[in-house]
């Protein structure tokens, strides 16, 4: 498959990705963001980098293409690409990108169909007595009889932690922070800790503000945050620097 040269649209960002990942084939999430931007950061299209951080755009393709069984995950924190993907590139050499598009809306479809089909499952079985289950019998045994109703449960939990936040209160919410943020680079605050300028740095990557987090980056000691906080650190600097030029 042929390098990507457009990222009009954000399916645009499912070949583009997996192409990388041909080239990849295993990396840690973050070093793959950076090569992402370091080798197609060109085509991101201005309104992207207002509207969201790339970081946005890549995650989504990413998850559609794991769905898609094109990408997979070689443990915490390691996206690889599958045979299938492996595949999918040597078989289009174009990126197939309808046909990309096409079987991502194929996958959603099964799922949405299996989600109709658990909606049937037992009524009263929590997801506390499916926990004790799942630690009591071989993990084959639980995925084949319960793995359905336990991911039916398990998601609902997850939807339950959501806070409601309206786009107001949150963009206010931003702004203090990054009001905070731009108050210690101007030297209008004390000195902060190691952990801090670290939370804001993430703070300010995940919007794609790289100046930001490069110039905080400055304010993180390899002594004070473990191993994988400052490599992690280095890392987002490393991103934002290349992607500054």
């Amino acid at each position: 498959m042929a390098k990507p040269q457009t990222l009009r649209t954000i399916e645009d960002y499912r070949p583009a990705l997996l192409w990388l990942m041909g080239q990849l084939k295993r990396a840690q999430k973050w070093d793959a963001l950076a090569e992402f931007e370091r080798e197609l950061g060109a085509l991101i299209p201005p309104e992207h980098l207002q509207e969201n951080s790339p970081i946005y755009y890549v995650s989504r393709a990413r998850r559609a293409l794991v769905k898609a069984g094109l990408m997979g995950s070689g443990g915490r924190g390691i996206w690889t690409i599958t045979p299938a993907g492996q595949q999918w590139l040597a078989e289009h050499p174009d990126g197939g990108e309808e046909e990309l598009k096409a079987l991502v809306r194929l996958v959603k479809k099964r799922v949405e169909a299996r989600s109709l089909k658990q909606a049937a499952a037992p009524v009263g079985v929590t997801l506390e007595q499916l926990k004790a289950t799942k630690a009591a019998i071989p993990p084959d045994q639980f995925r084949q009889i319960w793995g359905g109703l336990y991911d039916q449960l398990l998601a609902q939990e997850r939807a339950r932690s959501k806070t409601t936040i309206s786009d107001r209160q949150l963009g206010t919410r931003a702004r203090a922070v990054l009001r905070e943020v731009h108050d210690f680079l101007d030297g209008d605050s004390g000195a902060v800790s190691s952990e801090k300028a670290y939370d804001w740095m993430l703070f300010c990557y995940s919007l794609g503000l790289h100046r930001e987090t490069v110039a905080l980056s400055a304010y993180v000691f390899k002594d004070d945050l473990p191993e994988w906080a400052y490599e992690r650190a280095s890392k987002m600097a490393e991103a934002c620097r290349a992607r500054l030029g």
